[in-house]
């Protein structure tokens, strides 16, 4: 979504979060550079069953597309894993959740479209 956060930096808010959650924190994995790619997170979604879950940085490093997330979404609840989002602090673990994020994905992607200013509000 047009942000960017190094990678040093997005391992210390991992940890930090991890910590304060009291997470077993094993390593970190990172994702290619290439725009749309997500093979170390579909590799990592294949392993679900010998994880306790993931800790991503933020909620929208995940695929735009809807569908797409819908599948690592499933792919999470199916294996009985969590997935954290450190940055906006949320954990998914249930359909429930599903919702609430792709809540704030409306609302993330909407955003830009709201006017700055409202006329009569100075």
């Amino acid at each position: 979504m047009g942000e960017r956060a190094a990678q040093h930096v997005q391992n210390i808010i991992i940890s930090k979060y991890a910590e304060r959650q009291k997470l077993h924190y094993l390593l970190s994995a990172t994702e290619y550079s290439m725009p749309n790619c997500y093979m170390i997170l579909e590799q990592l979604l294949g392993d679900l069953a010998q994880l306790e879950g993931l800790i991503c940085y933020s909620l929208f490093m995940l695929p735009t597309q809807s569908a797409e997330r819908e599948a690592i979404y499933r792919a999470v609840i199916e294996a009985d894993a969590s997935m954290h989002f450190a940055v906006e602090g949320l954990v998914l673990q249930s359909g429930q959740d599903i919702e609430r994020m792709e809540a704030l994905w409306l609302m993330r992607n909407i955003l830009p479209h709201c006017p700055r200013e409202l006329p009569g509000w100075n």
